[in-house]
């Protein structure tokens, strides 16, 4: 089975991006959709607010937060840990978070 990571980002609660690297050649205007559905998706999901500090207890959970939702092929996946939002996009043999 074939497939491809197309995007990682790493973001505030506010949707300011700290980090993201598109790991295919995207356009602006495809680059700005696809930070337009991860915020659409993770804001329908994630509660708003969030601790300033993040304790131990928050990381040992952080896997039972994960949330993921479909866009065609491509699985879009995201984490909430304390004011910081981690997202990653994949389709095909990339999308095992979607079926963890």
């Amino acid at each position: 089975m074939s497939g491809r990571v197309l995007c990682v980002t790493v973001a505030s609660a506010s949707g300011h991006v700290i980090i993201e690297r598109f790991y295919e050649p995207t356009s602006e205007r495809g680059q700005m959709m696809w930070r337009r559905r991860l915020h659409e998706a993770s804001a329908s999901s994630v509660a708003d607010g969030g601790a300033a500090t993040t304790s131990a207890g928050d990381f040992a959970r952080a896997g039972e937060t994960c949330e993921v939702a479909w866009h065609g092929e491509e699985c879009m996946a995201w984490c909430r840990v304390g004011d910081v939002r981690f997202y990653a996009i994949g389709s095909g043999q990339y999308d095992e978070l979607a079926r963890a």
